[in-house]
């Protein structure tokens, strides 16, 4: 696996779930 592809995926899954936690949170 490529290091660089598994951060950027990590990445946007800590977006996504930011995106849940502020929508929940307005």
């Amino acid at each position: 696996w490529n290091p660089l592809w598994r951060d950027a995926a990590r990445a946007d899954a800590l977006r996504s779930m930011l995106g849940v936690l502020l929508r929940e949170n307005r």
